[in-house]
């Protein structure tokens, strides 16, 4: 669907039921003026609509290699205990490309992992529909398993997790 002609020329924009929106780039070089969650933002339909612009937002990205960032926050502990120990591990599909052991948090304490953008991602031309960043939390005592998964832009908080007696939450962000 093209412009809404009532519009004025200068005013025009696309109708409101137009579908999918994003940004096409004929250069690698308009692509870096945009910001790595534009790009993660418009990647899959770019992908899906036109190879050019899908192909300059890759290659884009991989340039810029944004660092990912990933927060972990607790809201409680077992009241009786004081600090949970916990692990993390960050999964690019099933592989696991971060663990970190002996967290120990308390309540409103955090803890962050600093991915690179290979170490998360590998390049950009991974990132297919469907592609999940997990972040799994494990009670070190008890092993208690619990995880959120993250899809692109890959901005943004999980639940409530609860590995064991604990509550915590996790944010990524780009």
């Amino acid at each position: 669907d093209g412009p809404d002609t009532s519009l004025g020329e200068k005013d025009w924009s696309l109708r409101p039921d137009s579908g999918d929106v994003f940004e096409g780039f004929s250069t690698q070089a308009e692509a870096m003026k945009r910001s790595p969650k534009e790009l993660l933002n418009w990647l899959h339909k770019a992908q899906q609509h036109d190879q050019v612009s899908y192909q300059n937002i890759c290659a884009a990205l991989d340039s810029k290699a944004p660092g990912v960032t990933v927060d972990i926050e607790c809201d409680t502990t077992h009241g009786n205990v004081g600090k949970d120990s916990l692990s993390a591990s960050v999964l690019r599909g099933s592989e696991t490309v971060r663990s970190e052991g002996g967290i120990r948090l308390n309540n409103g304490e955090s803890h962050s992992l600093s991915l690179t953008w290979a170490e998360a991602f590998g390049s950009a031309a991974n990132i297919k529909p469907g592609f999940v960043l997990k972040v799994e939390l494990y009670v070190t005592k008890n092993r208690w398993e619990v995880g959120h998964g993250f899809m692109a832009p890959f901005n943004g908080s999980s639940p409530q997790l609860t590995p064991g007696d604990g509550r915590y939450k996790i944010k990524v962000s780009v």
